[in-house]
């Protein structure tokens, strides 16, 4: 007789995704591995005692997703600080950032995902439109690809010093906020987060993420302290979330002088590929 299950989802509409026209009514799961997909019936044979059963009153049942290409700070940073996504108009980005900076008392106003393409416009977020956000603290605005970021002219002054010109956009030769690129990996190094932050935004992503049914992501890592976090999170039992850590090319001697390949690791954190890129993106031209 087979040993009951730990869980028992049942009164489903299952999608094992091996055969689009298959479906099934119930799994059991049993030592965080699915024994059985099957009838209501069938399923309901390995019911014990201690088993936790849930009726899903007929929901969707599906296998977790993979995300293939994420960069799991950045997500974190979209709940922590300013979320910009799904903004309808430049003035709902503003309000949003204005938000932010009312609940926090010191430091950068950061807020992360804007798409001025979905309000109709051409034209990205300005030093104009920022400076109006906080006027004694610098504003960081980032555009959804990551490839370009919107400064308030406190935040420019501060890092003028550090930043390509051939990165800074100009409009009758005053820059007008906006940098690109290169630019962006400085604005990113002065935001850097520690180790202590990192944890507190990588515990925002792996709860996201949860909340989504991802159940395994490949974390795209450039300098930060997150393939530490991460192990340091398994180590604790506090990850459930399958990480393949794709590392930029900056790592790569790194990378191998500590002889890691890929598929090194344990169950959840492993070393994935090394990531390099040519292109830039559309968005940000």
């Amino acid at each position: 007789m087979a040993a009951p299950a730990d869980l028992i989802l049942t009164n489903a509409e299952v999608h094992t995704l091996a055969d689009p026209d298959e479906t099934a009514e119930a799994v059991a799961v049993r030592d965080g591995r699915v024994v059985r997909v099957d009838s209501a019936y069938e399923v309901d044979f390995l019911e014990g005692v201690d088993t936790e059963v849930i009726d899903c009153d007929g929901r969707v049942v599906l296998p977790g997703f993979v995300d293939a290409h994420t960069h799991m700070d950045a997500v974190g940073r979209r709940l922590v600080h300013a979320d910009l996504s799904g903004a309808e108009s430049r003035d709902e980005a503003l309000d949003r950032l204005r938000l932010r900076a009312e609940t926090t008392d010191e430091g950068w106003v950061q807020g992360y995902g804007y798409d001025e393409s979905e309000w109709g416009e051409t034209d990205y977020l300005t030093s104009d439109d920022l400076d109006s956000v906080v006027e004694d603290r610098p504003v960081a605005a980032f555009r959804e690809d990551l490839h370009s970021v919107s400064l308030s002219s406190a935040a420019l002054d501060e890092l003028v010093a550090r930043i390509d010109e051939a990165d800074v956009h100009r409009e009758d030769g005053r820059p007008t906020g906006v940098v690109v690129e290169g630019a962006v990996g400085v604005v990113q190094s002065a935001l850097a987060a520690g180790p202590d932050e990192m944890r507190d935004l990588l515990v925002a992503a792996r709860d996201r993420a949860h909340e989504l049914g991802v159940t395994g992501v490949h974390d795209m890592v450039r300098g930060t302290p997150a393939p530490r976090v991460y192990r340091e999170l398994d180590e604790e039992g506090e990850l459930d979330l399958r990480v393949r850590i794709n590392y930029w090319t900056d790592h790569l001697d790194a990378v191998a002088e500590a002889g890691l390949v890929s598929n090194a690791g344990g169950e959840f954190v492993r070393a994935g590929a090394i990531k390099s890129f040519t292109d830039g993106s559309i968005g940000s031209g």
